[in-house]
């Protein structure tokens, strides 16, 4: 089974909160979600949640220059699937902040091939650190924010924009591989020159995987260690429970 954008939704709110949920998506049994979230103080986030109780991890994290900001990137494999999911990100202070959700079909259980990537820069264009994949197939997913509303969002070469909130401060992109990556870049563009970001995190296919029947052992590859999640096995089965 390829690997496919099915579904995703983005929210950015001006005013300050503690949490911000997404909409509504319809998700199914087995795929994969990704969140992008941005906060405007450079705090952790407490945590990711959503209503068909599936269990989120985060892959990296990047604090923002000027303005103290903060983003992060968080995802769940082989979830349970729910009609009308809705996905919680919840903050240590109040502050405005932004949820960008994707999901995705056609990854293998656990997906995450360790790959890791992040960037910052105040011109219109912003570039990860370089990155290599693991396998073949996969598909590498990016989170980007910038200090400005409005605006226009361009994605990097050979990448697909999968959501951007109303307001075009946060934005989803993704593109689909058929061989290895190594030492590559991710990179987007804003119409503005204002403070932007970008995380990087690559997924494997249903198909690939070392541990047959598409599991993937990994490492926690550029995740802060304060926010490495305990007691998680290096080969994630059933869910990540």
């Amino acid at each position: 089974m390829a690997i496919a954008y099915v579904n995703g939704t983005a929210t950015f709110a001006a005013g300050s909160a503690t949490s911000l949920a997404s909409s509504a998506l319809s998700v199914t049994t087995g795929n994969l979600i990704v969140v992008f979230t941005r906060l405007g103080f450079n705090v952790p986030l407490t945590g990711v949640t959503d209503t068909a109780g599936n269990r989120y991890l985060p892959l990296g994290a990047l604090p923002l220059g000027g303005g103290g900001g903060r983003v992060e990137l968080w995802a769940a494999w082989n979830i349970t699937g729910h009609a009308s999911n809705v996905v919680t990100a919840t903050f240590s202070s109040s502050s405005a902040n932004a949820i960008n959700v994707g999901h995705f079909s056609g990854t293998a259980p656990t997906p995450w091939d360790g790959a890791s990537a992040s960037g910052s820069s105040s011109t219109t264009s912003v570039t990860s650190s370089a990155f290599s994949t693991v396998a073949a197939d996969e598909v590498i997913i990016t989170g980007s924010d910038i200090a400005f509303t409005g605006g226009t969002w361009t994605p990097g070469t050979g990448y697909t924009i999968a959501q951007q909130d109303a307001s075009t401060v946060t934005m989803m992109q993704y593109k689909v591989v058929s061989a290895k990556q190594v030492g590559v870049t991710a990179s987007a563009t804003h119409s503005a020159s204002a403070t932007k970001t970008i995380l990087v995190a690559a997924f494997a296919a249903a198909t690939t995987g070392p541990g047959g029947g598409g599991e993937r052992a990994y490492a926690f590859l550029g995740v802060e260690a304060e926010r490495r999640p305990t007691g998680v096995a290096d080969t994630e089965r059933s869910r990540g429970r």
